[in-house]
């Protein structure tokens, strides 16, 4: 009998880690649109805040890559686990060498 278990994480009742860089982006983007109305100092006001968000994409794409790494990570110990699995429990037979080769082929 096959048995596989997944564990989530459990999720924190706050914001995520993530979510304080979505929220300063977007209030210095509001900010600079906002600075587009003020006669003297708007244009300064305006580049701090679009240099502010320059700043801030790659530290949010940083964060968004971990979490893609972080998911194909578990599936592959899922598919690893399915496959031992199926090795351990599946006589020796022409479909296991089929499937042996599947799974040799998705690895790469």
């Amino acid at each position: 009998m096959l048995i596989v278990r997944a564990f989530r994480r459990k999720q924190p009742t706050s914001d995520s880690d993530g979510e304080w860089i979505s929220h300063a982006m977007t209030a210095a983007k509001i900010t600079a649109e906002a600075a587009k109305m003020i006669p003297v100092a708007g244009p300064f006001i305006e580049g701090g805040a679009n240099i502010f968000c320059v700043i801030l994409e790659p530290l949010r794409q940083m964060k968004d890559n971990k979490d893609f790494r972080e998911l194909i990570q578990n599936l592959t110990t899922f598919l690893e686990t399915l496959q031992q699995q199926a090795i351990s429990s599946v006589p020796h037979s022409q479909h296991f060498e089929e499937f042996q080769k599947i799974c040799s082929d998705f690895k790469r």
